[in-house]
């Protein structure tokens, strides 16, 4: 398993409820919506992401700066495991 930590992150994601409120009627920590919620303010606060209002309440939409960064990070994976692929190639050679 190549990403353990994203594989454990994922096991507690799948396990929270899409929506719980509190007694204040907030959204609760533990609920799908509000973990969205929070990674979508994070991206607007990087410059990654603008709240798009005029589509109504919590709508967003991503950046250009977003989807250059997903690019760069995808680049760096493939690049990291095409290395790895040429790597164990060569030691089959040897």
């Amino acid at each position: 398993m190549p990403h353990p930590e994203l594989q454990a992150a994922w096991r507690l994601y799948s396990k929270l409820p899409s929506s719980r409120l509190t007694p204040t009627r907030q959204l609760s920590q533990s609920s799908t919506q509000r973990v969205i919620k929070e990674a979508l303010e994070w991206l607007v606060d990087q410059g990654m992401a603008y709240r798009a209002d005029e589509l109504g309440p919590g709508h967003y939409r991503l950046a250009h700066r977003f989807r250059v960064q997903v690019r760069e990070a995808a680049a760096s994976a493939a690049y990291t495991a095409l290395c790895d692929l040429r790597r164990a190639h060569l030691a089959e050679e040897d």
